[in-house]
C-alpha cells in the first residue's frame, strides 16, 4: 500500500517540475525582455540546463534519494533479522524524502536522526526495549516541510541548486 503512494508522490513530483519547466519557457516566451533567453537566440541547450538545474534535476535526485532510502532501510532490516522497521516502514521513509524534495529531504534527514534519538530515549527510559518509529517518519516529514518551507528563507535554499 505504501509503495503505492511512494509511487504517486514519486510521478507526482516529476509531473510537477516538468510543469514548473513548461511555465518557465511560457514566461520567458511572453516577456520582450527574457525572450531572448530561448531560441532563435539561444539554443535549447541554455534553456533545457536552466530548467534541469532548478527544476528537474532537483526533481529527480529526490526520487532517487527515497529509492536509495528504501533500499538502504530494506538491507539493513533483512541483515539484521527485521529487528529495525516495519514491513511498510522503508516506504514511508522514502515517501518522506520525496515529498520534501531536494534540498528539502537533507533537512528531513537531520531532523530525522534528531528525533529518533529523543524517542529512543524516552522509550528506553521507560524501560521498552524498542522505539517503533512508525509514526515518526511522516511526522517527522510534515515538521520538516513546515519549517523547510516556511522558516527559511527561498534564497537560504537556492544555495543548494546544482
Amino acid at each position: 500500500m505504501f509503495m503505492g503512494f511512494f509511487a504517486f508522490a514519486a510521478v507526482f513530483l516529476l509531473l510537477a517540475s516538468f510543469r514548473e519547466a513548461y511555465a518557465q519557457y511560457q514566461a520567458w516566451r511572453l516577456d520582450p525582455l527574457a525572450k531572448f533567453y530561448l531560441p532563435p537566440y539561444q539554443s535549447w541547450a541554455y534553456f533545457a540546463l536552466y530548467v534541469g538545474s532548478r527544476f528537474i534535476f532537483p526533481a529527480v535526485i529526490a526520487i532517487a534519494a527515497g529509492f536509495a532510502g528504501i533500499g538502504v532501510a530494506k538491507v539493513m532490516n533483512r541483515r539484521y533479522g527485521e529487528r529495525f522497521f516495519e514491513r511498510e516502514e522503508p516506504y514511508l521513509f522514502g515517501l518522506g524524502l520525496v515529498a520534501l524534495g531536494y534540498p528539502g529531504f537533507l533537512f528531513y534527514l537531520i531532523f530525522l536522526g534528531i528525533s529518533t534519538v529523543f524517542w529512543t530515549l524516552m522509550f528506553r527510559a521507560r524501560g521498552y526495549e524498542r522505539a517503533p518509529f512508525y509514526f515518526l517518519w511522516l511526522s517527522v516529514a510534515l515538521v520538516a516541510i513546515l519549517i523547510v518551507y516556511r522558516l527559511i528563507p527561498p534564497d537560504a535554499l537556492l544555495k543548494f541548486n546544482l
